[in-house]
């Protein structure tokens, strides 16, 4: 009778822990990676702003766990979260950054959903990534139809000494489309400002709005004040900082700003920050990165859900074309505290 009490006892505990196992299982919440660097945090500002909101917006279901990657390289860093078992990962990353991470992607099952990488040929390469932003090729159409459109005769493309797989892309890519349109133009680096020696028409800056802000003071030395377009790259707090350096200038940005809904305004104000591309495109990319992980969408089924999905973001609805977001692109002239729109290509 003892041992058959024992054994009763025995199964009841053994029913009891697999019951509290299984319990804990089902309610353990999927996490999201937030993969950001944190050595230069001013020149995330607006970024890490956009995730936070996103992060308050959507921590039902979800536990959110940031990944730095000042101090060892990404590919490191992003090897032992996936190993730990974090398979959705957010972030702001450069082409540059994800093609030292690219053997670690394409060997795990993880999905990434990076809210600026614009480069085609990182997003062709590298399995399961995903941008909020459209293509430096599509970019490249927009700024050199804008040049056609404000008909400059005559064009410099300043690369920046950043991100070389963007800034190098980026330009050839503009170069090509205004040689087509007869559209006289030459690339020089940052570096070599001092080699250019005919006044152009216009400037167009590949390259980061900190690096943009040092190039524009040295060209106003030379030249006088120029028309300046800055790519998506450039857009960014730093152009309000810098306002007696940069007003006038036109950058590129991936979201209309006055669809930003009013709470979102308001929230991003109370953190300092003025709403802008950038913060929208970060929100808009932890939010696609929440639904996927509190939906269980795996790595084999997240092309074709993506794809068929329509999203509702900080500015309105988004939706997926290949590894892209489908978006037309922004014109924005920089005035105090604000920016203008002054001309839309696509959509």
């Amino acid at each position: 009778m003892k041992k058959i009490a024992v054994i009763l006892i025995v199964g009841a505990a053994g029913t009891a822990i697999l019951v509290f196992a299984l319990i804990f299982f089902l309610n353990k919440k999927p996490v999201v990676g937030i993969l950001l660097p944190t050595d230069d945090v001013s020149s995330y500002a607006d970024t890490r702003a956009g995730i936070l909101l996103a992060m308050r917006s959507f921590d039902k279901g979800v536990n959110f766990v940031n990944i730095d990657y000042t101090s060892t390289d990404i590919a490191t860093v992003l090897s032992k979260a996936i190993n730990k078992g974090i398979a959705y990962f957010v972030g702001s990353n450069t082409s540059s950054d994800i093609e030292k991470a690219e053997d670690v992607l394409n060997t795990s099952n993880a999905i990434l959903i990076d809210s600026q990488l614009t480069n085609p040929d990182i997003l062709e390469s590298v399995k399961n990534l995903y941008t909020l932003s459209p293509t430096d090729t599509i970019q490249a159409q927009a700024i050199a139809s804008y040049i056609k459109y404000k008909n400059y005769g005559s064009v410099i493309i300043l690369k920046g000494n950043e991100n070389h797989i963007y800034v190098n892309y980026l330009s050839d890519e503009i170069g090509k489309l205004l040689t087509r349109y007869d559209i006289n133009n030459e690339s020089f680096n940052a570096t070599e400002i001092e080699s250019i020696k005919k006044k152009p028409d216009a400037i167009v800056l590949v390259m980061s709005s900190e690096e943009a802000i040092n190039a524009m003071k040295k060209i106003e030395l030379k030249f006088g004040r120029l028309p300046f377009v800055g790519t998506d790259w450039t857009l960014s707090q730093t152009l309000f900082a810098d306002f007696n350096i940069s007003e006038g200038m036109v950058a590129v940005g991936f979201t209309n700003i006055p669809d930003i809904s009013q709470s979102f305004q308001i929230n991003m104000q109370v953190l300092g920050i003025q709403p802008d591309s950038p913060s929208i495109l970060a929100y808009n990319a932890l939010l696609v990165t929440y639904i996927l992980a509190r939906d269980g969408i795996t790595a084999e089924r997240v092309a074709k859900y993506l794809g068929k999905t329509p999203f509702f973001g900080a500015n309105g609805e988004f939706s997926f074309t290949g590894h892209h977001v489908n978006l037309p692109i922004y014109f924005y002239q920089v005035e105090p505290l604000t920016y203008k729109l002054v001309w839309t290509f696509g959509g």
